[in-house]
């Protein structure tokens, strides 16, 4: 385990607001909440399926190229969406906090 679990959920804690806009382009025409560099929460792991780098990288308090790395070593489970775009998943995520 990369981080000891006391130290992570204080992070998460620490956490707790999240900075959003809403997305016209939804499907259907409706919006939908976008994070826009926020830190994500626990609650919002469970909801979507992949979340970015960036915002796994806020979430275990560390830097987005050690993010990066991570998923590069398979610490986290991402997929490759066309040439460069990296989403982690979200269960990856959970099971490193220990919240699965």
């Amino acid at each position: 385990m990369l981080w000891q679990l006391s130290t992570i959920r204080h992070i998460v804690d620490a956490m707790a607001t999240i900075t959003t806009t809403t997305s016209p382009a939804a499907p259907g025409g409706a919006a939908c909440p976008v994070i826009r560099r926020g830190p994500v929460t626990v609650d919002y792991l469970r909801v979507h399926p992949t979340v970015s780098v960036e915002q796994a990288a806020l979430l275990l308090g560390v830097s987005r190229a050690y993010a990066y790395q991570l998923t590069h070593a398979g610490e986290l489970d991402a997929i490759t969406l066309g040439e460069k775009r990296v989403r982690v998943k979200s269960a990856s995520l959970l099971r490193v906090l220990g919240e699965d």
